[in-house]
């Protein structure tokens, strides 16, 4: 279980990755944003978590949406 949890989050890390780069004034966003996504990973894996809590549900449901390319 931890190995898909890992998976989906390193998807959702190459998701906020390719942000288009003239979005400028979502630089320091996409930043925080794959920081968070890594440290989870870390957590997830140092802890061999078998689920997330809600609160780290929510916030990567959240960034799913934020991130969504819309058929691209």
């Amino acid at each position: 279980m931890t190995n898909e949890i890992v998976n989906k989050l390193q998807k959702l890390w190459k998701r906020i990755d390719k942000e288009p780069e003239w979005y400028d004034q979502r630089d320091s966003y996409t930043k925080a944003d794959k920081e968070w996504v890594t440290k989870l990973i870390k957590d997830v894996g140092l802890n061999d978590l078998t689920k997330l809590c809600r609160e780290d549900m929510q916030h990567c449901n959240g960034l799913w949406r934020d991130y969504e390319r819309n058929g691209k």
